[in-house]
C-alpha cells in the first residue's frame, strides 16, 4: 500500500487482484465509483476533486475493474457482469465497506447496479450514468450490435490520439484535467504507438458479457433509491438513424426503470455527451451529493 495525502492505493487478494483507491473521508458512508469500458479509476478524478473540496466529504473508493487499469487481466475471462459485480463486492468486503452509494458509468452502471441489487449487502442508494438501465439486445440482432460496437485497433502515436479525442465531443470541455484524466487508459509501446490497456481481445469478451446482460431482474429487486441519468447530446452523429435508434432505446429503458424500481429518480441532462463525468464533474458530483444527503435524510428520519 502507498499513500499520497489522504488517498491510498490498496490491492484486493480475493480470486483477481483488483486495484483502488481509497481517498479517506467520514467512514459512515462510502462512495464507490466503477468506471466505463475501457476505462480506468483516475477517469474520476475531476469528479473526485469536486466531491473532496468539503473536509467532510464521505470516504471514497475508485476501482480498476478486472481487465482494466492496474488490476488483473485474466486473457480469456470471464468478463460478464455479474462476475465483474462480485469482484467489487468481494474488495468492498476485504476493504469493511459498510453503508455504500454505489455510482456507476456507461458499463460500469450495469456492474453497478448488479452490485446493488445483490441481497444482503449494504447498498443505500445507487447512481448510473448513461448506462445500467438499458439492455443492447434492444438494438437488434446480437451480432449486428456486435459490429456496431467493436472499437477500432488502436495503434497511432499518443499525441496523434490524443489529437483526435480533444477535436471531439469533448473538445469544448477539454482541459490538461481531461488529458490526465485520460492519460491511464492507454499504454505506448516501444515505437510510441497506444493502445488501449484492457486491449481489443478483452474489450470484445466485456462487450459480450454486457450484449448478454439482462438489467431486468436487478432492477426488480433494487430496494435503495437509484439515480438513473441519461445523456441527450445535441449533437449528432453522421449517422442519425443509428443515433435515433439508440435515443429510443435508452428512453424506453428509462420508462421500464421508472415502472420497474419504487425509488428510481429518473432524470435526463440535455447537452450531455456521454463522458459527462469528464465533461460536467460538478454536475456529477452534485448528482452524487444528492444521493449521499437523501441516505443521509432517510437514516435521521428512521432515528
Amino acid at each position: 500500500m502507498t499513500s499520497e495525502g489522504t488517498r491510498s492505493t490498496v490491492v484486493g487478494t480475493s480470486e483477481i487482484a483488483l486495484v483502488a483507491d481509497v481517498i479517506e473521508g467520514d467512514p459512515s458512508c462510502t462512495i464507490v465509483l466503477l468506471h466505463g469500458l475501457s476505462q480506468q479509476r483516475q477517469f474520476w478524478n475531476p469528479v473526485i476533486a469536486r466531491l473532496t473540496t468539503d473536509a467532510l466529504h464521505p470516504r471514497i473508493v475508485t476501482i480498476d475493474l478486472r481487465g482494466h487499469g492496474d488490476s488483473g487481466k485474466p486473457s480469456s475471462g470471464p468478463y460478464d457482469v455479474q462476475t465483474c459485480a462480485h469482484d467489487v463486492l468481494e474488495l468492498l468486503d476485504e476493504l469493511e465497506v459498510g453503508a455504500r452509494v454505489v455510482v456507476g458509468h456507461s458499463w460500469g452502471a450495469s456492474v453497478a447496479l448488479v452490485a446493488a441489487a445483490e441481497r444482503g449487502r449494504q447498498t443505500s442508494a445507487l447512481v448510473a450514468i448513461d448506462g445500467g438501465f438499458t439492455r443492447l439486445a434492444d438494438l437488434g440482432e446480437r451480432e449486428d450490435v456486435r459490429s456496431r460496437l467493436t472499437p477500432p485497433r488502436l495503434g497511432m502515436p499518443i499525441e496523434q490520439l490524443f489529437g483526435f479525442i480533444s477535436q471531439g465531443e469533448l473538445a469544448p470541455w477539454w482541459s490538461e484535467e481531461t488529458r490526465a484524466a485520460l492519460m491511464p487508459t492507454f499504454e505506448v509501446d516501444e515505437q510510441g504507438n497506444a493502445t488501449t490497456r484492457l486491449g481489443f481481445d478483452r474489450h470484445l469478451l466485456v462487450l459480450d458479457g454486457l450484449l448478454h446482460f439482462d438489467p431486468t431482474d436487478y432492477l426488480r429487486n433494487l430496494d435503495c433509491p437509484a439515480w438513473f441519468l441519461k445523456c441527450e447530446p445535441l449533437s449528432v452523429f453522421d449517422e442519425p438513424s443509428e443515433r435515433d435508434a439508440w435515443q429510443k432505446m435508452s428512453r424506453e429503458s428509462l420508462a421500464r426503470c421508472a415502472r420497474l424500481v419504487p425509488l428510481a429518480r429518473v432524470q435526463r441532462w440535455a447537452g450531455a455527451v456521454h463522458d459527462v463525468p469528464l465533461q460536467w464533474p460538478w454536475q456529477v458530483a452534485g448528482l452524487i451529493r444528492s444521493a449521499v444527503s437523501e441516505r443521509t435524510r432517510s437514516e435521521e428520519g428512521a432515528t
